[in-house]
């Protein structure tokens, strides 16, 4: 539940800091979620839809919050996981991660960007890019010690 209003703050954060949002045919659905009409192309901060589609995608990130705070039990406990019909929670309650997602959600509503895992400079010795749905999704991986490490990179806009 914070996971996913998490990822949804850090995008907020990005377009805005980038000063736009680009919708391809990849991401089009995910934005067709809160502009049916919508098209793919690069819409600017200063633009009617960029400040529709941000504002409905925060209200949205909101509501997972909404939903945990209004079962969040006495003393604090918070849950892993809620019913996707009613929102009730299902999960177990009181893991750590719960915790931790719940502060790192707060902080991305804030416009708190985590800092760096500290891979900059890394350089595969062989790399490998699928490309699907022209330019926008890749798979990209390296060869180390004669293992395959992969990894997947989805840029949506």
């Amino acid at each position: 539940v914070f996971a996913a209003a998490q990822q949804l703050y850090h995008a907020l954060s990005t377009w805005d800091f980038q000063g736009y949002l680009k919708i391809t045919n990849v991401s089009l659905s995910f934005f067709r979620t809160f502009r049916p009409g919508i098209n793919p192309g690069v819409y600017h901060s200063v633009g009617d839809d960029y400040v529709y589609l941000t504002t409905e995608i925060r209200t949205y990130a909101d509501t997972f919050i909404a939903i945990a705070a209004r079962y969040t039990q006495e003393p604090g406990i918070l849950y892993d996981a809620f019913n996707k019909t009613d929102g009730s929670p299902v999960g177990a309650p009181g893991f750590s991660w719960a915790y931790a997602a719940a502060l790192t959600a707060f902080s991305a509503r804030d416009g708190v960007a985590p800092r760096s895992w500290g891979a900059g400079g890394i350089v595969p010795s062989t790399s490998y890019v699928l490309k699907e749905c022209g330019d926008e999704a890749t798979l990209t991986g390296e060869t180390r010690n004669g293992h395959d490490v992969w990894w997947n990179e989805l840029v949506l806009g």
